[in-house]
């Protein structure tokens, strides 16, 4: 049996065979405080047998464009089956819904406020679930926490062999919220992007992606920020050695800007939401009066 087959019958049919045990957490809560521990602790209390992995828990707060990134950018290295949970949520104690979303045999639980929206807008999803039946809550649940009392237990139940279909209603994704999501543009023989996150090096990740690049052939592009003019280099981080900073391709095929063993963000005074422009070679693109979505 494949580990689809596994997903369908174990999750989302009802059937008890072999459901897989990998649950892992993102969030914005940090370290310093006892959220996570304490999420941790109520999933290996309902089954002891579970793989949790903390994927991150720097998050900005509240920042749910900075999480959903996250999550489409590494889910896939994990084994299908595996299930995600994301707390982000700036909403909690609100009327807003909390999902169970299914996703290339991935299941994802959290907040219905956008959290989601690379995999409701790019992937061929099974099936979603509002959480609504109760009698898997902790008792009581509070209004501030719904990592602990309902995303937890109810991530955990599923790997003890639940099925997805008990923890509520069958919704249309077309009904769940999405997010804004910055793309890059082709305009005039330039791409405009933007920075979308600096990681604890200071390297400063892009959503310009490689395939766009590829297009043009590496060699002759030109990487802008402010007013810096920087050089596209090969790909690692060797291959700054001699210059104050360059641009690569990253490990998850983004144009990334970075310095040689010191933060690109402090070096170039950079930060989340600047714009990064990459200047194309004059004979590969001809002016337009219209964008090119990326």
């Amino acid at each position: 049996m494949s580990n689809s087959e596994i997903v369908r019958k174990s999750h989302f049919a009802g059937a008890q065979s072999s459901p897989l045990k990998t649950i892992t957490l993102t969030t914005d809560f940090g370290s310093r405080d006892g959220y996570v521990g304490v999420m941790k602790g109520v999933m290996i209390a309902i089954n002891p047998d579970i793989h949790i992995i903390d994927l991150s828990h720097g998050i900005e707060p509240f920042n749910i464009a900075q999480a959903a990134r996250l999550l489409s950018a590494n889910y896939r290295y994990f084994p299908d089956g595996s299930i995600h949970v994301a707390v982000v949520d700036p909403g909690v104690g609100s009327n807003r819904h909390i999902l169970a979303l299914h996703a290339d045999n991935h299941l994802f639980i959290g907040p219905d406020n956008g959290i989601f929206t690379p995999f409701l807008k790019a992937c061929e999803l099974l099936r979603v679930h509002r959480i609504t039946n109760h009698d898997l809550f902790l008792k009581p649940p509070s209004t501030t926490f719904h990592g602990r009392d309902i995303m937890a237990p109810v991530a955990a139940k599923v790997t003890a062999g639940m099925a997805v279909a008990e923890v509520g209603e069958q919704v249309a994704p077309a009904d769940c919220i999405t997010i804004a999501q910055t793309i890059a543009t082709v305009e005039r023989g330039l791409i405009r992007g933007e920075v979308i996150s600096v990681d604890r090096f200071g390297n400063l990740r892009t959503n310009i992606d490689q395939t766009l690049l590829a297009r043009y052939g590496y060699d002759a592009l030109c990487v802008c920020i402010g007013d810096r003019r920087l050089p596209l280099v090969g790909g690692s981080y060797q291959d700054l050695a001699g210059v104050e900073a360059g641009a690569l391709i990253n490990s998850s095929g983004e144009l990334e800007i970075c310095a040689p063993r010191e933060s690109a963000a402090h070096r170039l005074s950079a930060a989340a939401g600047d714009e990064v422009v990459v200047q194309l070679p004059l004979s590969s693109t001809a002016p337009s009066s219209s964008p090119e979505r990326a």
